[in-house]
């Protein structure tokens, strides 16, 4: 998990969930949570949290397959599910899986939603999960994401 203020400290946030932790840390900023900090500021927020439905830093999705690799821990689920009860808006950003791991989004997404928790999107892939945030215009107006039935 990720945060960033520009505002007021735990004011009004944004949450962002991504697949998996690339560049950023808590001191660096990468080309992900630069566009997500832009997107979360044209909302009027004064903060994002950055979370991802696996928690093994890649900065290539396909890393998260290597033999040896977990992908995420117990705990990520429950820090994404804490982060949404304060949110005032999840935007789901966490692009295509690769097909081994698609559960891993599944979780999270099913969970947010199990949770009551209404979540946007900027756009939805052909494969029905929520388009990567770098991948999508700036001007994007978030829409309503639903799980494909």
């Amino acid at each position: 998990m990720l945060s960033r203020w520009w505002g007021v400290a735990g004011g009004r946030y944004a949450l962002s969930l991504g697949l998996n932790p690339s560049a950023a840390r808590h001191d660096v900023d990468d080309r992900t949570i630069r566009k997500d900090i832009k997107f979360a500021q044209r909302l009027g927020m004064d903060g994002l949290y950055k979370v991802n439905t696996m928690s093994y830093r890649a900065t290539e999705p396909d890393r998260l397959l290597d033999p040896g690799v977990v992908p995420t821990v117990p705990q990520n689920l429950k820090t994404i599910l804490d982060l949404a009860i304060g949110a005032e808006v999840i935007i789901v950003c966490c692009g295509n899986p690769p097909e081994p791991l698609r559960h891993h989004a599944d979780a999270a997404l099913d969970a947010l939603l199990g949770a009551g928790h209404e979540l946007k999107c900027f756009a939805i892939n052909a494969t029905g999960y929520p388009k990567h945030s770098l991948y999508v215009r700036g001007a994007a107006p978030l829409i309503p994401y639903r799980r494909a039935a």
